[in-house]
């Protein structure tokens, strides 16, 4: 087994925690709360915790496309 399929490496697939989309965005949980109760985020609930696609999340922080 190689080492990159024993760890666990959550950022290709899969929902992301509030705190690491806190992070990954350099913003506050509250924010992203806020963010989340206002329908900017798109989520998943699982029971009582929110999980937000890193799909979204890699493409929401993404530097906008330049036009020429």
């Amino acid at each position: 087994m190689s080492a990159s399929m024993g760890e666990n490496n959550n950022e290709d697939i899969g929902f992301a925690k509030i705190t690491e989309v806190a992070k990954y965005l350099n913003i506050s949980k509250a924010m992203v709360n806020k963010m989340l109760h206002k329908g900017q985020i798109p989520y998943t609930k699982f029971g009582k915790v929110y999980r937000i696609p890193w799909a979204w999340l890699k493409q929401a922080a993404k530097p906008p496309a330049i036009e020429q």
